[in-house]
């Protein structure tokens, strides 16, 4: 493995800054939807002060655009998309309709049963350090994968604009992998 630059060490530094600020932010109350819009706005300062370490233009249409082809869609949207094409072909087929409605109903029930937990584990102030441990792993993962496959990317001189999300969405997920477990590990629990 090559050694890394004085910059890249800077750059992960950064990451571990913004893995810490987010990790405090979890324990405070909140509501869902509101961790998902802090979440990703997290997600975006962190590529603008990476871009701005590196040098970097940082257009801000375009890092969201790669962030949501990173990061992706939670069962809701699956199900809203699946609507959107359902609705958009006019076909009479009682069993795509039928396997559509399974499909919704069942990515409802998921999101619905998810949302509870999140609704309890944030609605007392620490109660996610008691409640939900395992809710904290994936976000500061995700911030972890996020900053690496940017900071991989701009090592190798690219740009936002040249990084292709489709093409480091592999990458992504390797560095998701190693997020969960260095978060977990300083959690203190075992690895997932």
């Amino acid at each position: 493995m090559p050694k890394e630059s004085k910059r890249a060490t800077e750059a992960i530094e950064i990451v571990r800054q913004y893995m810490f600020g987010s990790f405090a932010a979890q324990v405070l109350p909140s509501l869902p939807l509101l961790d998902h819009a802090v979440q990703s706005g997290v997600q975006q300062q962190l590529v603008r002060r990476l871009a701005s370490h590196y040098g970097v233009e940082f257009p801000s249409q375009r890092v969201r655009e790669v962030l949501q082809e990173l990061v992706g869609i939670g069962p809701a949207g699956i199900a809203i998309n699946l609507i959107k094409d359902v609705i958009a072909q006019t076909t009479s087929s009682k069993k795509l309709t039928r396997e559509a409605g399974e499909l919704i109903r069942e990515s409802i029930r998921e999101e619905a049963q998810e949302m509870v937990g999140r609704l309890a584990s944030t609605a007392v102030p620490g109660a996610r350090l008691v409640l939900g441990m395992s809710e904290m792993v994936e976000p500061l993962a995700t911030l972890y994968a996020v900053g690496r496959v940017f900071i991989l990317h701009f090592e190798a001189g690219g740009t936002v604009d040249s990084l292709d999300p489709c093409i480091a969405k592999e990458q992504f997920e390797q560095e998701m992998q190693i997020g969960r477990k260095i978060v977990a590990i300083k959690m203190g629990k075992k690895e997932p």
